[in-house]
């Protein structure tokens, strides 16, 4: 079983920079990782690796128990190897998307982008070349691929939850959703209230109070008659001890206190529950009638904040830009479909 101690200590997004000298582990199940040497303390290696994405260079670390490592190599920096790797690479789509997938996971972006979209050269259906471009930061234009930030930059737009829109338009859309977000607070808000104010759930917890109570009541008074007989039991017990009365007498005597002993303390434990379930049931009986009061002072106010929030989601809607259709190149998997703004 694997006993590698894997901790993501930190994850932080950083410009995309050329990673520093490496090592390679094999560990003793089979698993080969890199990556830099952070720190080496009590029998454990910490590495540092660097994977790139389209917001910049995603850092992990993880710790490896020495047990855990079979081989330890020192290797080149991927930059430094990334020449050799790009020459030995073989022209296929295949092979450019591994190196792809290689220098994205060793935080190359740039080589990255190029060798996964000569994969889409050679094989233009390759999804999975799609993808990783996409997660770069990449989208296809006009059968071109781009850098979405420059391209944004170009059109003069910006992107608002996976939209291509104007400034002033993703102002109108942010508008919208915070309208709409104050709006489905104080609906929660009402029907929470609107339920504590309901008469008849405070007639429920009224009666099952009640219930609850007479519950108690009936448990006590069991109690009381099984522990008097308990006790009339061994009185009697005793008196025939006293008498020397037959053997058998005494067994089935003794037999018959223990038994109501048993009932008793049975009995009294039921008592404790029973009372238990009745001060829980009164306590949410006063709960209840205390919030319907509040409720009964507090809903006029919230129904009126509510509606005054609901003309302000139909005035700030009227001021959404209209429902685009995808351009039909805009083929990029990683990219979200066109939305209109939460709670249109």
């Amino acid at each position: 079983m694997r006993r590698i101690i894997a901790v993501l200590s930190f994850i932080l997004v950083l410009p995309l920079a050329i990673a520093a000298a490496e090592v390679e582990l094999v560990l003793t199940n089979g698993q080969t990782v890199r990556g830099e040497i952070v720190n080496e303390v009590g029998g454990e290696l910490s590495l540092r690796r660097t994977v790139a994405t389209k917001s910049g260079a995603i850092v992990s670390e993880t710790s490896y128990k020495a047990d855990d490592i079979a081989k330890r190599t020192a290797v080149k920096s991927a930059a430094e190897e990334y020449p050799a790797r790009a020459t030995g690479t073989p022209d296929t789509a295949p092979a450019q998307y591994s190196l792809a997938v290689w220098c994205r996971d060793n935080a190359l972006a740039d080589a990255a982008a190029t060798h996964a979209k000569r994969a889409l050269v050679l094989q233009p259906g390759h999804a999975l070349a799609r993808d990783l471009l996409g997660n770069l930061g990449w989208i296809e234009r006009e059968h071109v691929w781009v850098l979405e930030s420059e391209w944004l930059a170009a059109q003069g737009l910006v992107k608002y939850a996976g939209r291509y829109v104007t400034p002033a338009d993703a102002e109108a859309c942010k508008a919208y959703d915070q309208v709409v977000k104050v709006r489905d607070g104080l609906a929660a808000k009402v029907a929470e209230l609107s339920h504590d104010a309901d008469a008849d759930a405070i007639a429920r917890a009224g009666k099952d109070a009640a219930a609850k109570a007479t519950a108690a009541k009936q448990a006590t008074a069991a109690a009381t008659d099984a522990t008097r007989r308990a006790a009339d039991l061994d009185k009697r017990l005793s008196d025939a001890r006293s008498a020397k009365v037959a053997p058998d007498l005494l067994k089935q005597l003794a037999e018959q206190r223990t038994a109501a002993a048993k009932a008793a303390t049975e009995a009294n434990d039921a008592v404790k529950t029973a009372t238990k379930d009745a001060a829980s049931a009164k306590t949410a009986a006063d709960a209840a009638g205390k919030n319907q009061t509040k409720a009964n002072t507090d809903l006029p106010e919230l129904r009126t904040k509510l509606a005054a929030a609901e003309k302000a989601v139909a005035a700030a809607k009227l001021k959404l830009p209209p429902e685009p259709k995808a351009p039909a190149d805009a083929k990029a998997p990683a990219e979200p479909k066109p939305v209109t703004p939460a709670g249109k």
